[in-house]
């Protein structure tokens, strides 16, 4: 999956892909086209966040179930 198709499976802007791993717009940009590689603690901190995310979510639908 590119970051593009990540980005837009969650429903996310670029700019709020960047504020996520504390890059500029145009940096995520450089990623999401390939004009640069993300660094490994990027993708970590990435992977991290929307982890987090979708944990906040399923949460949130757990308790509305109860």
């Amino acid at each position: 999956m590119t970051l593009k198709e990540l980005r837009i499976k969650w429903g996310m802007t670029q700019p709020e892909m960047a504020r996520l791993i504390h890059v500029s717009r145009t940096q995520w940009q450089r990623y999401e086209h390939g004009k640069q590689v993300m660094p490994l603690a990027y993708a970590e901190l990435l992977h991290y966040k929307l982890t987090d995310k979708a944990n906040e979510v399923n949460e949130r639908v757990n308790n509305e179930q109860r």
